[in-house]
């Protein structure tokens, strides 16, 4: 759930700068859009305590995974622990980043 919540956060960040991405690289602008909806689809089932059948998850980490386990097969764990920290981390500065725009926004 981390991991999804974390991707969709990036996702929709890159959803924003879409047209910028476009421009630049054309092969991560068409993957992007379906990649924003299984996050979106990975994170509604989850919010609503269903099992998510898109395995957003799991795909992501063995994206990032895949190059490691070819050439350094002993840091998979450490890896996978890693990657798992920077999905609490991101999901953390979100929250910490809306609590001081609601908070600037009060005063």
């Amino acid at each position: 759930m981390v991991i999804c919540l974390a991707a969709f956060i990036i996702l929709l960040i890159g959803m924003l700068f879409w047209p910028l991405v476009r421009i630049f690289d054309k092969t991560s602008a068409r993957h992007l859009p379906s990649a924003f909806r299984a996050a979106a689809e990975c994170i509604g089932k989850r919010t609503t305590f269903q099992k998510c059948e898109v395995r957003f998850e799991d795909r992501v980490k063995n994206t990032i995974l895949r190059k490691i386990v070819l050439k350094h097969p002993n840091l998979v764990k450490p890896a996978a622990i890693l990657i798992y920290i920077a999905s609490v981390i991101i999901i953390l500065l979100t929250l910490v980043g809306i609590i001081f725009a609601i908070l600037a926004q009060a005063s």
